[in-house]
């Protein structure tokens, strides 16, 4: 599919297939070889990878057949949660993969009454989420139903699996931890973790702040989405652009919820935290896409997303210890986005920019390896929490 959409495209919008194909790819592969790490947890891993190649794949056919490229991969969204669900029944206790409670990783049998629930849930919310981007009018798809919508249909799955969960633990007589030194009461929140819980909040806060200021100088209605060659192919009002700060401070109290309800260990939550921080670092320049300038619009949100995760590394982590190393890597990375986005030629950089999107979403993954959150309790070489 990747070489007949490759055939197929305008040599100039051949860079489209990066972001939107091999990002996919490389996380898939990326998965799938955790999944090869722990046996255990391969059926679950191989799942999520495929639901990554899946968007892959409907990218590369959307491109090379013409199809609207905003519905494709909406609708591939929620395919790719009907293969990830199916497989969540048999998701072993983890860090990793499966949907994780407190509840659920304080006691087994709660763990495994919740993964079989959730995966009839997920299952059901992937198509019903397929059916609805299918059918919704185009100019409604982004933001209003992929990110908005997926929200909407998420909140009362989580609620309800959350109840579960505390339901099969409480009925649970002997309480065995699913998890390797999961507790039920954690201490209060570190300095370091209340610093990334400003960066979190901070960063689309002063994102909002920015577009609120800068409505009044703006046009009543403003470009939203630019076409691979660059073009607006997408108006609407210009209070639509509040929606990705807001989407931003939504997302930060989601981890909120998930940190204060589903860790059971201090790595865990850590790593939550560094989560929300680098996801409110990914969504505050985005309203900067108006300017049509992509390129700089993404690599500002990946030099923030690299700078958060240095400052993450260079404060004490879990276990007290400082990621120098790690810090240093970033920082120095960050710093040589920089000139390369300012002084390559705007085609160079339009390139730069489509790239970061490959290795984004492996920036969502370095904490957990950094910080050395266990795939399960049996993952060699690591020492469960006390």
């Amino acid at each position: 599919m990747l070489t007949l959409a490759w055939t197929r495209l305008p040599g100039g919008e051949r860079l489209m297939l990066l972001p939107l194909s091999v990002s996919s790819l490389v996380l898939g592969g990326l998965v799938a070889f955790l999944g090869r790490l722990e046996r255990e947890h391969r059926p679950v891993a191989d799942a999520t990878a495929q639901a990554l190649v899946l968007q892959g794949a409907v990218a590369a056919a959307a491109l090379a057949f013409g199809w609207d490229l905003q519905r494709a991969l909406t609708v591939a969204v929620g395919l790719g949660l009907v293969v990830t669900g199916n497989a969540t029944a048999r998701a072993r206790p983890g860090l990793w993969f499966g949907f994780r409670t407190r509840w659920a990783l304080l006691s087994e049998r709660s763990w495994y009454a919740t993964q079989r629930e959730a995966a009839r849930a997920v299952v059901t919310l992937g198509l019903v989420y397929a059916a609805f981007a299918a059918l919704t009018p185009a100019p409604l798809l982004v933001p209003w139903v992929l990110p908005v919508g997926m929200l909407l249909l998420l909140l009362p799955v989580l609620v309800s699996l959350h109840r579960l969960s505390y339901r099969e633990y409480l009925a649970d007589p002997e309480r065995r931890p699913a998890v390797a030194g999961a507790r039920r009461h954690l201490p209060a929140l570190s300095g370091p973790e209340r610093v990334l819980l400003g960066v979190a909040v901070g960063m689309p806060l002063l994102s909002l702040v920015g577009v609120l200021l800068a409505l009044p100088s703006l046009p009543e209605q403003v470009p939203l989405h630019f076409n691979a060659a660059g073009e607006a192919d997408r108006f609407g009002p210009k209070t639509e652009l509040l929606t990705l700060p807001l989407l931003g401070l939504g997302l930060t109290a989601l981890l909120w919820a998930s940190s204060r309800f589903g860790s059971a260990t201090l790595a865990q939550r850590h790593v939550t935290w560094v989560m929300a921080a680098l996801g409110g670092a990914f969504v505050a320049p985005l309203p900067l896409g108006v300017t049509g300038a992509m390129h700089v619009t993404l690599g500002a949100a990946h030099v923030l997303m690299l700078a958060v995760l240095a400052l993450a590394f260079a404060l004490p982590g879990p276990d007290g210890r400082r990621r120098v190393r790690a810090a240093r890597v970033c920082g120095g990375l960050a710093l040589l986005l920089v000139p390369l986005l300012v002084l390559l030629p705007p085609r160079g950089a339009e390139a730069v920019g489509g790239l970061l999107l490959v290795f984004g979403g492996l920036l969502f993954l370095a904490p957990m390896f950094v910080f050395g959150v266990p795939m399960n309790a049996g993952w060699r070489g690591r020492t469960p929490e006390a």
